[in-house]
Formats: structure tokens, sequence, C-alpha cells
């Protein structure tokens, strides 16, 4: 008789998947214990305003058995606020609060939104309780999750472009994003410029800006000067100590250049320093890819999460 050892089954793989206005990136990760590990990536041109060809095509190359996937919306989609509500109420009296206030403030019928809330800290004075709220239209919604359907996978969680980078860019321990640590700027540098302020370990401030069709790195560290000028100029805001740079123009010498020009810190985020890449992907490939991937780590990382849902 053999005997043979018995094995778990593998944790199917999760593929986040970013809907640019280029291209789609795809990037796999896989549970492995208490480990998380990226099996493979890919990164695929969008030959129309449909991206359910360049979807497929992705998701196939990234994790050909992968069925669960995780999509977000650009952030312009969506409204995110911050709203002060009594501390201790129940999860269905706190949901009819958020959908109230969301109603009254954007002046549109419940059918018309979907929305999502979390709650965040409280306050100092221990009555009241901060809550984080998103909502944005119901079609957008269902758009994306029609895309996925389309493609062969089941969606698991919808998200918005900067929060899913911000939760890739923690990965990075050299960025100082603790609860006590200066706001960190993330430059996210494609066909546009969008500014993110990750402050007090939530993501509080987010403004895209236009660039020129070809920017070269003059254009772009004026539009990055121009950007955060715009941020700084409340007096009660504070000012980021660091900052970091991802996107298709994300390059090490423009970064270098950006903290000489501003007097601080600028790292390309390495999502791989909290996590490993599997020995079949190829780490030159994926390096050389990694800034325009944050987005797709991000939304996969958050698959599974309890608040990954849509009210």
């Amino acid at each position: 008789m053999t005997w043979r050892r018995l094995q778990r089954p593998r944790r199917p793989a999760v593929v986040g998947i970013d809907c640019g206005t280029t291209a789609v990136k795809a990037v796999a990760l896989r549970r492995v214990g208490d480990r998380t590990v990226v099996t493979g990536h890919a990164i695929e041109p969008c030959a129309d305003a449909d991206n359910t060809a360049a979807i497929t095509a992705a998701a196939r190359r990234a994790a050909p058995d992968a069925r669960l996937a995780a999509t977000a919306l650009a952030d312009e989609q969506a409204i995110t606020r911050v709203i002060k509500v009594p501390k201790g109420l129940s999860e269905a009296a706190l949901e009819t609060r958020v959908q109230l206030d969301i109603e009254a403030a954007l002046k549109q019928s419940r059918q018309a939104l979907a929305f999502d809330f979390r709650r965040l800290a409280a306050e100092p004075d221990g009555d009241q309780q901060a809550v984080l709220v998103v909502a944005a239209r119901a079609e957008a919604i269902a758009q994306r999750r029609r895309q996925l359907q389309t493609a062969g996978l089941r969606c698991t969680l919808i998200d918005l472009d900067a929060h899913a980078s911000v939760r890739a860019a923690l990965m990075d321990d050299r960025l100082p994003l603790g609860p006590a640590s200066a706001p960190v700027a993330l430059l996210d540098l494609g066909t546009r410029l969008r500014l993110g302020i990750f402050d007090r370990q939530r993501l509080h401030y987010c403004q895209a800006h236009d660039l020129s069709d070809s920017p070269g790195d003059t254009d772009c560290l004026q539009r990055i000067e121009q950007a955060l000028a715009m941020h700084h100029g409340s007096a009660s805001t504070r000012i980021p100590d660091a900052m970091a740079l991802i996107g298709g123009g994300a390059r090490p010498a423009l970064a270098a250049a950006i903290a000489s020009r501003l007097g601080s810190d600028c790292h390309l985020p390495d999502p791989l320093r909290g996590l490993e890449l599997a020995e079949a992907c190829d780490p030159d490939a994926f390096t050389a890819d990694r800034p325009r991937l944050v987005t797709a780590i991000g939304l996969a990382l958050h698959a599974g999460d309890r608040y990954a849902h849509w009210r």
C-alpha cells in the first residue's frame, strides 16, 4: 500500500482588473498559507470604448484558471464624503442614516444610486462616529459587473481606483503611512495626473488634472507643483511629507527630479516588499510593468473583504 500525504486544495487565484483609458491591467494573487503570492500579470491595450475584450484577454493571460475578479470605478464616477453620526448606531440604523444623507445631498432617488460606507475611528469626545461614505450611479456599478461577467469572471468587488492604489502602496514599508505619520501624496501619472492625499490611515483628498498630449519631465513637474498647490491652499491642510509615484509615466528619473524640486522623498512604491512573486513569473517583466500595476494589485488584495459590496 502506498501512503500519500493529503494536500489541501489550492485556493483559487483572484484577479484585480484595472480598466484604464488606454489599457486594461490584470494581476493575479493567490493566498498560500499566511503568504500572498503574485502568480501572473498582463497588460492589454483597449481597442474600443467597451473594455470587455481587453478584460477577457488580460484575465486569461494573468490567470487562465481564475474565475473571481475585483475591479474599480474611476474616482470621478463616485462621490466620497465623511459624515458624523451618533456613536453606537446599529448596522441597519447606520445604513438608513447614510441613505437619507446621500439622497438629500445628491438630489437623486434611491433606485438611481448605489452606496457603501465604513466606520472610521471614533471622535475624541466619544459620542460621535465618523463614517466614510461613497456613492455612485447604480448603472455604473451594473456595467462593471456585466463586463466581468461577459469575460467569464465573477465580480467579488467594485472599489475606487485611488483606494485600491493606496492599498497596494501600503505594502511598501518605506512609505510613512502609520496613524501618527504626516500625509503622503500619491501621484498617479498616466494620460492624466491624479493626486491623492493619504492622511491618518485614510484617503481624504483626490483630484484629477489634465496633462498635455506628450508631457515631458518639465511639464509633469510643473503640473504636479500646481496640483499640490491647489491642495495646500487651505490653512488647515496638513502638508504631505513624502510622495509615491505610480502609473505609466512613473520612472525613477522623474521620481528623483520630483524629490529634488519639491524637497521631499518620492518613491516608486514596490508592493513586492509585502508580497511574493511566484517562481513561474518573470521578475524582470513584472518590475518593468510594476508602476502600471499598482491599482490592479490593490484590487486583488481587497477581494474578499467583508466591506466589499455596494448597497
